[in-house]
């Protein structure tokens, strides 16, 4: 009875050591290796994440010009008349659509200069009247995010001729803008565009003649900031004039030099933004 009983435990026990050698062991079971591509992995919710990046937000374009576009405009000009006045820039006023959208820009003369007078081109960006066309002296007053300092020398309003591509018929503003003294001219063929809202001045081809002191003269041709000859020069100009056509469009504006109707004082220049308001033809 005792050997039957103690083979018995025998076999508990030896049941008992099989049981547990067949259980797996966790403690030294190496974790999946995502690197070695083990089916069925997890990745760790430990580990970094990449951050996104944050895309560039595209510049805004500036809104359309509003409507009420000659009360922002009256109201410029009565505000910084004595400003205007001191930089000699109420010598003429008139309103051209210069960058063919509807609506259009604030045109000053100033006194001028040799041969010829400056003027300063001012749009309506935002609801606000920004300068966008001016030289570096006038800038320091009225130049701001939107102002181009192109120096623009002409005579009258008439100067700024209106286009048209032959092939397109997309219309455009082009003006020959020039000044000079004894031993210099300088002569600048410039087309107004549009780019990113703003009105842009583009200088399309320059020319300029400079004499020595004894007398030898000299002659710069250049396209925008790159010199040329005198043949490709010529050859670009008639390229510009064989593929567009002066539509016959007359700018109009204002001159203080007209003394039967106009003098320096605020009333008088209030005066001339009036009839230069009332003078002003739509191009589209």
């Amino acid at each position: 009875m005792k050997r039957l009983c103690s083979l018995l435990l025998l076999i508990a026990i030896i049941s008992t050591l099989v049981a547990c050698a067949a259980q797996p062991s966790t403690r030294n079971t190496p974790s999946p290796n995502i690197e070695d591509g083990d089916p069925g992995q997890t990745v760790n919710p430990t580990a970094e994440i990449p951050t996104p990046q944050d895309t560039p937000e595209p510049t805004p374009e500036p809104t359309p010009e509003p409507e009420n576009w000659e009360a922002l405009f009256s109201d410029f000009l009565e505000q910084n008349f004595e400003s205007l006045d001191s930089y000699s820039m109420i010598t003429g006023i008139g309103f051209v659509d210069l960058d063919v959208d509807g609506y259009p820009e604030l045109i000053l003369f100033d006194a001028g200069a040799s041969t010829a007078m400056g003027i300063h081109i001012f749009d309506i960006i935002d609801g606000e009247v920004c300068c966008v066309s001016t030289n570096p002296y006038v800038a320091e007053k009225f130049g701001g995010e939107y102002t181009s300092l192109v120096s623009i020398s002409i005579n009258y309003f008439e100067d700024l001729k209106l286009m048209e591509d032959i092939s397109d018929k997309k219309r455009f503003f082009l003006v020959w803008s020039g000044n000079g003294y004894d031993g210099y001219i300088y002569q600048e063929l410039i087309r107004f565009e549009k780019t990113d809202g703003v009105l842009r001045p583009v200088s399309l081809l320059s020319k300029t003649e400079s004499k020595d002191e004894n007398g030898n003269v000299t002659f710069t041709y250049k396209q925008g900031d790159n010199t040329i000859d005198k043949a490709e020069y010529d050859r670009l100009y008639s390229s510009i004039y064989d593929n567009a056509a002066d539509t016959g469009y007359e700018a109009k504006g204002v001159f203080r030099w007209d003394y039967s109707k106009y003098s320096d004082t605020y009333d008088s220049f209030m005066a001339m933004l009036q009839d230069a308001l009332a003078l002003y033809e739509p191009v589209v």
